[in-house]
């Protein structure tokens, strides 16, 4: 029992003897990842920040003017790549 709490003090305060401490496995570095493979958590906060914010803008009601003259403008759009596409196509 004396020498299991002088192991446990030793490990507490970080002073291990050279043949207390565990040896990996011959094959324990098949198991490990590179280095380029780990990702940053400080990154993924960032990103996560990042969306948590744009997903906290609310979205602004069109009048209904504002929604009629979009469509409109949509529609011009369209009426005028046609007649573009079947410009094209004559030539």
């Amino acid at each position: 029992m004396m020498k299991y709490t002088e192991i446990e003090l030793k490990k507490t305060k970080g002073i291990m003897e050279h043949e207390e401490k565990k040896v990996k496995p011959r094959n324990a570095g098949l198991y490990e990842l590179p280095e380029n493979t780990h990702i940053s958590s400080a990154k993924k906060n960032k990103e996560m920040f990042s969306n948590q914010r744009l997903s906290g803008i609310p979205e602004l009601d069109l009048s209904i003017s504002a929604r009629i003259k979009n469509i409109s403008v949509e529609d011009a759009k369209a009426h005028l790549l046609a007649e573009q596409q079947n410009k094209k196509k004559r030539q």
